[in-house]
């Protein structure tokens, strides 16, 4: 169906997924700021502290922000650069993914001198270099929703937005995050009512009831996630 905005036709926004994604990372960014905070309070980093700040990295960065930002430069960007304005607009957000990966790379070098050090100089390091990271990756996704969702809603019919859905779903399935992706995203959407009635309408009773429900339980992948970012 189509609605009209300021006498606009305006298609509905169906990259729901998209903005799970984002809302995992905004969590996470959050929670591994305080795994980071934590550690420096100890007299000496705990061997708990050691591993979140090691594997919440891991999990953070490359099974996380870098499969979404793979998926965008390789299948969505390409897709908006061919609707009206979208070549420009995308030319801007290719650049900041660029800048971004250059701090990634940055903390990366330091979580791996840490790893092979303890030493708590790392620590403050990676505290400086994720603080800087951190508030340019949520700076990034807030000006990726403010342009690329109206620029969907004007330009993208809703069986379109399906059809480039299903290819991004079907490179999602081909990561090693593929699993713990889908198992957050029921957990991701409790936290808003608005997203959550948008995840029981349109995933699969198969899937929301049955499937994610026995991953959560047999993966391993989600447990070490979970040990990692819960309780901090």
């Amino acid at each position: 169906y189509q609605r009209r905005v300021h006498g606009m036709s305006t298609n509905p926004f169906l990259f729901h997924h998209w903005l799970w994604h984002h809302m995992w990372q905004k969590r996470d960014i959050g929670t591994y700021t305080k795994i980071i905070d934590n550690a420096l309070i100890e007299a000496q980093i705990s061997d708990d502290s050691y591993n979140r700040l090691v594997n919440g990295w891991k999990y953070l960065f490359d099974m996380n922000i870098n499969d979404h930002n793979l998926y965008e430069d390789s299948i969505l960007f390409p897709a908006l650069e061919k609707l009206e304005g979208g070549k420009e607009a995308m030319a801007s957000l290719h650049q900041q993914h660029s800048t971004l990966e250059l701090k990634a790379q940055t903390i990366s070098k330091l979580v791996g001198e840490f790893q092979k050090s303890k030493a708590r100089d790392h620590v403050n390091e990676i505290q400086k270099a994720f603080a800087d990271f951190s508030l340019a990756y949520t700076q990034h996704i807030n000006d990726e929703e403010k342009i690329i969702k109206p620029l969907v809603q004007s330009h993208m019919s809703p069986d379109a937005q399906r059809e480039l859905g299903r290819e991004i779903s079907a490179f999602a399935r081909t990561r090693p995050s593929g699993t713990l992706t889908l198992i957050i995203f029921k957990d991701i959407t409790k936290s808003d009512p608005e997203q959550l009635q948008v995840y029981n309408e349109t995933m699969p009773g198969f899937v929301r009831n049955i499937l994610t429900p026995s991953m959560s339980f047999f993966s391993s992948e989600y447990k070490q996630y979970s040990a990692i970012y819960s309780q901090v």
